[in-house]
Formats: structure tokens, C-alpha cells, sequence
């Protein structure tokens, strides 16, 4: 029986997500398929069905983490040298004049007198030629030996030529924008707004179930949120919080595009407080998932260190434990430096990921309960107790938080003492003593 292989495209480190997905898509409808991966081809999934039909094409173009997805003719290495480029397209033209073993998709197919297509390219590694250069050379090839115009806008056929380190990945395309980029609000959109497979994966990782507690202490343009609401429906609860106005009236404009204005709440706060933007959810959240600044436009490090020891303490008062956390990270060493520190966190997982020019680490942390902390606070909130009985206060503690406050006021006083029964004497008042005892 013949088969037919695609490719589909994705970030780098985040092919195993893909593979979840297309096996749950096409379980129903091409039960023999197969998904595998090629460990020199970054960010890609090669799958096996034995039929080509509007149904299975559905299923993949439906996929929300995947980027691009072509019907594969040909995966070829990559010629060696300075003319690496000139040589593939002296291979790809011996076989589109012959015929034969044809390694270029065959457009003259497509049986429009109007037909036309373009090429595109991503490209990953250092190369003597730029992405640009493979487009042109090989759409004038195509163009050359098939007859067919090119046009860089509206395309009848998109093809596909990727160059991955040393590899070339050959196919015609099976949609026309980028699968991602449909799911983009245009609304409100930040200069550096996380890719919506990206926020698919993030969320899968989190293991968020549908009606769970979301929340996004970094909002953006919503991505997130939206992406969980239109993925897992809405009977969940929906938190993203930004400490600009601008910021949440963009991302609301977001959510109101999309008809979910009622169903995602967007707040002003900050991410080193959660609590008192979200006064009701201390201890009840299921799932953070955040694309924090990159650090970029933040400043000095240090301001960097305090936005993620901030954030990560507040994160941990919100969380149940055993939630997660899934961020994505820039600075990766200072965010894993207090994720360690905190005795609050353990770290599941850390994958570098490819986002245009940036490799990011897309960390995944579980909420534990930290013996040591609770022990500490525990007793202290003893302590406060004792201490308000001894000085006659017989009103009881009302709540935890309020043994806390008690308590950071009561260390502050023992500091106080502390300091004051240890700080030197004035030496006004040593001479003033000596003289009372001499007299």
C-alpha cells in the first residue's frame, strides 16, 4: 500500500508536544499513521498516513502546535562547501529535467492556466548563503523548468525549502498563512508577543485540565489565556494580570474579538504580588504559565534577579501545591539560581527552544511543600500567640495572615531590642556614670 509523508514544523525541543497532538488527531481517522523524529532535523515531526485526503489534512492543519506542514518529495543532505547551495540546485535540476525520481513538487498538476507559487525557507545553522538566496534560486529553477509564475503574494502553491544544518527539506505546503499566525489577535499585539503553538505547548506541559484555575502574571497580548479558553473551553477560571493599563486594555481588546471578554479576567497588578491583585485566590491556583520580560528592556541585573525572586515567591503563596509552573525565560541561569533557593520549587524540566533569533529556556516547576518553611512559620505563629496571651491580649489569632503580619511586627520589635541592648554606649553617658559612683 503506498504512503504518504509529511512534515510538520514546529520550535525546536517542542517536538514531543507535536507528536501528542497529531496522535490524538488522527487516532480517529488514519488509525495506521505513524509520527517519528529525526535527530538532525530540528523542530521537525515526519508522519506516515496511507491516504491523502481532505479529512487527514484537516486533522493536521487543526493542530495548534504545529507551524508549517508540507507534503514531503524529498529530504536530501546538503552538498559541502562555498557552493553548497549552487550544487543542490544543479542535483534538484537534473532531476526535474529528466523527470525522473522528480525531487521539486510537481505544480504543473495544479491545471490552472492562472496557477502560480512561491518559495519559502527557514533556515537553521551557519551557511554560506542567507534563506533569500534559496528562494530565488530555486523558484527560478521552478519557474525555469515548469512553466508556472512565481508571485511573492496570494500564491496559488506555496513550496517549501528548508535548510536545517545539513539537511534540505523538500514539500509543497498544504496551507497558505502560517498555521500560528492565524491564531494571532490583531487587536493588540506586542512587539515581542509569544507564538500561539508555543503558548499550546506551554500549556501542555503545565498539565492544565479543563476547568481549572489559569493565571498569567505577565498577560501581554493574552496569548496564553486565550489560547487555554479556545483549547479547553471556558469553564475554567482565567486570571492574567499586567502592571500597565495600556497593556490590559489591549489584551481585553484581545479577549473581546474573540467573545471571551466575559470569561478571562485581566487586571492590573504585579507579578512580585500576586495576592493583592488576586485576593481570593492565595492557595487555589492550578497552573501558571507566563512569558515573563526578557530582560532585555528591564535594566541592570539586578533589577532582573528581584522581578524573578519576586515573582517566584508570590507565585509559590498562589499555587496549590503540586501545581506547576511553566516559564519561558531568557536570563536562564538568574531565574534557575531562585528557583533553587527558594526550597519552594523543584525543577521538572528545562528545554532550550529556537524563537526566531533567541533560544530561550522554557522552564517547568512543581509547587512543594517546603518542610522547613512551614516548620518556621508555624512556630513563629506559636510565638505570636504566646506573646499576645502574655501581654494580655485574649482576643484570638483571626487568620494566618494576620499571625503573619503579627509576627514579621513581632521580629521587627526583637530586632529593635536587640540592637538597642547591644549598640555602645554613649560616652557622655559612661562619664556621667562614673561621676554618680565616685560621688
Amino acid at each position: 500500500m503506498a504512503t504518504i509523508d509529511f512534515a510538520l514544523s514546529t520550535n525546536a525541543n517542542l517536538e514531543d508536544v507535536m507528536i501528542f497532538e497529531a496522535t490524538a488527531a488522527l487516532s480517529s481517522i488514519a488509525p495506521n499513521h505513524s509520527c517519528r523524529v529525526d535527530p538532525q532535523l530540528a523542530g521537525l515531526v515526519l508522519v506516515t498516513v496511507d491516504r491523502d485526503d481532505a479529512a487527514v489534512r484537516d486533522a493536521l492543519c487543526g493542530m495548534r502546535s504545529v507551524l508549517h506542514i508540507v507534503r514531503l518529495t524529498a529530504i536530501l543532505d546538503l552538498p559541502q562547501g562555498p557552493d553548497a547551495l549552487s550544487q543542490l540546485c544543479a542535483q534538484l535540476d537534473g532531476t526535474a529535467a529528466s523527470g525522473s525520481n522528480r525531487l521539486l513538487p510537481d505544480l504543473t498538476r495544479v491545471g490552472q492556466a492562472r496557477a502560480s507559487f512561491r518559495v519559502c525557507c527557514d533556515r537553521i545553522g551557519t551557511h554560506a548563503f542567507r534563506s533569500v538566496d534559496v528562494e530565488r534560486v530555486i523558484g527560478e529553477l521552478i519557474h525555469e523548468r515548469q512553466g508556472i509564475p512565481g508571485r511573492m503574494k496570494d500564491a496559488d502553491v506555496i513550496v517549501r525549502v528548508d535548510v536545517l544544518g545539513n539537511k534540505v527539506v523538500i514539500g509543497e505546503q498544504i496551507h497558505h498563512a502560517e498555521l500560528a499566525k492565524k491564531r494571532v489577535h490583531p487587536e493588540f499585539i506586542r512587539d515581542a508577543s509569544l507564538r500561539p503553538n508555543v503558548a499550546f505547548a506551554m500549556l501542555h506541559l503545565s498539565g492544565y485540565q479543563p476547568g481549572q484555575f489559569l493565571m498569567d502574571p505577565f498577560v501581554g497580548s493574552g496569548t496564553i489565556l486565550l489560547e487555554a479558553a479556545i483549547r479547553f473551553g471556558t469553564r475554567g477560571r482565567f486570571v492574567g494580570m499586567d502592571r500597565s493599563e495600556r497593556v490590559v486594555a489591549g489584551a481585553r481588546a484581545n479577549a473581546a474579538s474573540l467573545g471571551l471578554a466575559d470569561h478571562v479576567q485581566l487586571v492590573c497588578g504585579n507579578a512580585r504580588a500576586l495576592h493583592l491583585a488576586a485576593r481570593d485566590a492565595k492557595g487555589q491556583v492550578d497552573a501558571i504559565v507566563c512569558n515573563p520580560p526578557w530582560g532585555i528592556r528591564i535594566g541592570k541585573q539586578d533589577d532582573v534577579d528581584d522581578l524573578y525572586r519576586g515573582f517566584l515567591n508570590s507565585a509559590a503563596e498562589m499555587l496549590k501545591t503540586g501545581g506547576r509552573a511553566v516559564v519561558l525565560v531568557i536570563r536562564w541561569e538568574s531565574f534557575l539560581q531562585h528557583a533553587r533557593c527558594s526550597g519552594r520549587w523543584r525543577v521538572t524540566e528545562a528545554r532550550p527552544i529556537r524563537t526566531g533569533d533567541m533560544i530561550p529556556v522554557l522552564f517547568v516547576l512543581e509547587r512543594v511543600d517546603d518542610t522547613l518553611w512551614t516548620g518556621i512559620k508555624s512556630g513563629i505563629h506559636r510565638l505570636v500567640v504566646l506573646c499576645r496571651e502574655g501581654d494580655g491580649v485574649v482576643a484570638p489569632v483571626a487568620s494566618a495572615e494576620s499571625t503573619d503580619d503579627a509576627a514579621v511586627s513581632l521580629t521587627r520589635r526583637a530586632d529593635h531590642d536587640h540592637d538597642a541592648h547591644n549598640a555602645p554606649e554613649d560616652p557622655s553617658s559612661q562619664r556621667s556614670h562614673r561621676r554618680r559612683v565616685s560621688q
